[in-house]
């Protein structure tokens, strides 16, 4: 989320900043082929404010208004890296 303070904390700790969830995306795109995973699914494409009142609401890779986080682009990034 562009602001962590803007709701409660998650469950795991500390709400991650966006520049923090492309990090993620990124680790968790890569890290599993090492271990033999064929594919990864990312459970919220979009955020949804206020439905579990929590940073969870902000872990999709799209705003609720659309726009693409980093995230988004590592997702991308990746699809279109690993098409070739």
């Amino acid at each position: 989320m562009t602001d962590t303070k803007k709701v409660k904390d998650w469950w795991l700790g500390k709400n991650p900043t966006e520049t923090i969830q492309a990090e993620w995306v990124k680790t968790v795109l890569t890290k599993p082929t090492s271990w033999g995973v064929q594919m990864v699914f990312w459970q919220d494409l979009l955020d949804h404010a206020e439905t579990v009142g929590d940073g969870c609401d902000y872990l999709g890779l799209y705003r609720q208004d659309e726009t693409p986080k980093q995230a988004a682009a590592m997702l991308r990034e990746h699809c279109l890296t690993t098409a070739r």
